[in-house]
């Protein structure tokens, strides 16, 4: 038996649950490993295109084909499942929670690949605690349609136990040594971390920082570095996140609600923007197709967390009321 087999098989079988760009990515770079992958769609009409046609990842380095077995969530599980990593936007969290329950049976675990907070309560109404976990990542992924991706950029994957600390020996942070090694297999710089929170939080403060502003101004990430006008609300927005985390137990460097910190964030948030220039956030692009945003799980998470700490984010209260703002009236336009 080869390593790759070797890794595959150790690893499991694995659901992938979501059809948008990352779920796809991940679905087809994973059965190009040898991964015995499901990809589990919210829609009939996309799981009949993956099966009749395949799945294409498209990436500098060429192009991968490969055939998943695919599944609407109506449809029945044909088996548990080791892994579930959950590749959905916020809002839809609550319908697929069930749905991924159903694929883990008693003793899988589930992988959430969301951005912003709030979906940890869901997901915990419908698996134990002790088999959450959370996946940060910086892949860049386009879905072209429901059946192709764009892989626009390599990134950092770090993966983690939702609540640290919560499993023995052979849990934890240590049980997720199969899917990395399968992940790493697929081409995905992976590496497993006993505490994800601060990593989670450092990704908020970057996209509370980007998306609202890039969606509220109808810009790519790039020009937010240009405008120096905004540097002061972007640094306002990073240390109001770092006083929230502070607060709820996760510290984000050695002094998590002074200046320090605040300037590794703003340096974290140039670097993106520099990084993905010509990106445009999917806020923007949400705004722009008239779907809601996930307004509610970042900027608007943050300042609802701080007001429960008996903290104040004004930066991030304004932000979301304004994001909302441009949601009612680009709805009203296309109502």
């Amino acid at each position: 038996m080869t390593r790759k087999v070797k890794e595959a098989a150790a690893a499991g079988r694995i659901a992938v649950v979501g059809g948008g760009s990352l779920g796809l990515l991940l679905a087809g770079r994973l059965a190009a490993a040898g991964a015995d992958v499901r990809l589990v769609v919210r829609t009939a009409a996309q799981r009949d295109r993956l099966r009749a046609e395949g799945l294409c990842v498209e990436a500098v380095d060429g192009t991968i084909r490969a055939c998943v077995p695919a599944f609407a969530a109506a449809d029945p599980p044909d088996g548990p499942v080791e892994w579930v990593l959950l590749c959905v936007k916020q809002r839809h969290v609550a319908d697929a929670a069930p749905v991924c329950a159903a694929w883990l049976g008693g003793t899988g675990r589930l992988v959430a690949w969301l951005n912003g907070l709030g979906h940890e309560e869901v997901l915990a109404r419908w698996v134990e605690e002790a088999r959450l976990y959370a996946a940060v990542t910086t892949e860049g992924a386009l879905r072209m349609d429901a059946v192709r991706v764009h892989h626009t950029g390599r990134g950092e994957t770090h993966l983690g136990p939702m609540k640290p600390g919560g499993e023995g020996p052979a849990g934890g942070a240590a049980a997720l040594s199969p899917l990395v090694a399968v992940l790493r297999r697929a081409g995905f710089a992976t590496c497993a971390k006993p505490d994800i929170r601060p990593r989670m939080w450092r990704k908020l403060a970057v996209n509370c920082a980007i998306n609202p502003l890039t969606a509220l101004l109808g810009v790519p990430n790039g020009a937010l570095v240009d405008a120096a006008e905004l540097h002061p609300v972007m640094r306002a927005v990073v240390e109001e996140v770092a006083a929230v985390a502070a607060a709820e137990g996760v510290v984000l460097g050695d002094d998590p609600v002074g200046a320090p910190i605040a300037d590794r964030l703003l340096d974290e948030v140039f670097a993106v923007c520099r990084r993905t220039a010509a990106n445009r956030s999917s806020m923007l692009q949400d705004l722009e197709r008239g779907h809601p945003t996930e307004i509610a799980h970042l900027n608007g998470a943050v300042a609802s967390r701080a007001a429960r700490r008996g903290l104040a984010a004004p930066v991030n209260a304004t932000l979301a009321q304004l994001v909302r703002a441009k949601e009612a009236l680009v709805h009203g336009r296309k109502g």
